[in-house]
């Protein structure tokens, strides 16, 4: 029964909102317009549809995410969370506000140590301090137990530094979902009827913003310290019909200037070299991905 009010009340809510929904219905079109231009239409583009080409593929990815954790919430919510008292929230609130400062301090960590490797960095340039390097690394060489034991704290405190980071992270997600799930269970028909008041909209749509751009902040500089982050490139060269001869294509699609976009049949999904051939001056071009750190 319960859930049949709750249905009845989303309908009602769903028509007073139809206007919003119209609006935002408009701008994921202009996404979608955007996101579907790959690494290699991008090199035919100017500087300025590359650039919104990258925002707004940034945007669609972050309204994924918070969407996802709004699902992910309600789910919470409708498998059966218990009630949330006062108590609970002022918990999980802390619990919140001391992961938050955990991270914080990760972060800071992290700077130090990219300030501290690139003032090594620097110092490698110097003489000097390679010579002090170099006698360093022969004495090492020289007293391997000693080589092997700083090897082995070394190792054993990045271990513990990545592991408990990842170990925070999983808990503050988690800890956000349920925070996300309370804030429904306990504004619920207003979230329904969309009839929140201001304190209630900066709870449950406002705080999961602010939380989801911090978890992917922290997630950015995670994947681009392991390389996961890369940036595609293309290089390019004329080639003559009798090279292709033998391959086995298929058509991608027609560019708006004429030219057709090919790949091989068995690079199909990665796409690592594509062809560019046009019919009016029968020019075959190759392009070869390369992928940067």
């Amino acid at each position: 029964m319960t859930f049949i009010k709750d249905i009845a009340s989303f309908s009602e809510g769903l028509s007073k909102a139809f206007p919003i929904i119209l609006s935002i219905a408009s701008f994921l079109g202009v996404l979608i317009l955007y996101n579907k231009k790959t690494n290699f239409d991008l090199i035919f583009e100017g500087k300025h549809i590359r650039f919104l080409t990258k925002m707004t593929q940034s945007i669609t990815a972050f309204i994924g995410f918070y969407l996802l954790f709004q699902l992910v919430s309600f789910s919470l919510y409708f498998i059966g969370l218990p009630k949330p008292t006062k108590v609970k929230l002022n918990t999980i609130y802390t619990i919140d506000i001391m992961l938050v400062f955990t991270l914080i301090i990760s972060i800071l960590i992290y700077i130090v140590f990219k300030i501290i490797r690139t003032a090594l960095n620097y110092l490698y340039t110097i003489n000097s301090y390679q010579n002090f390097i170099n006698k360093k690394n022969e004495w090492l060489n020289q007293h391997n137990k000693t080589k092997n034991a700083l090897i082995f704290i070394k190792n054993g405190i990045i271990f513990m530094y990545l592991g408990l980071n990842k170990l925070i992270y999983i808990i503050l997600v988690v800890a956000s979902l349920l925070t996300q799930a309370m804030h429904f269970y306990l504004a619920k028909e207003q979230i329904l009827k969309f009839d929140l008041t201001s304190q209630q909209a900066i709870q449950f749509l406002v705080g999961p913003i602010v939380i989801w751009v911090f978890l992917i902040a922290i997630m950015y500089l995670y994947l681009k310290e392991i390389g996961e982050l890369k940036k595609v490139y293309y290089t390019v060269k004329f080639i003559s019909e009798t090279n292709v001869k033998n391959e086995e294509l298929i058509h991608l699609h027609t560019r708006s200037t004429k030219e057709w976009v090919l790949v091989r049949v068995n690079d199909l999904q990665e796409q690592n070299t594509i062809f560019l051939y046009n019919p009016e001056t029968k020019n075959w071009l190759e392009y070869n991905k390369v992928i940067h750190d």
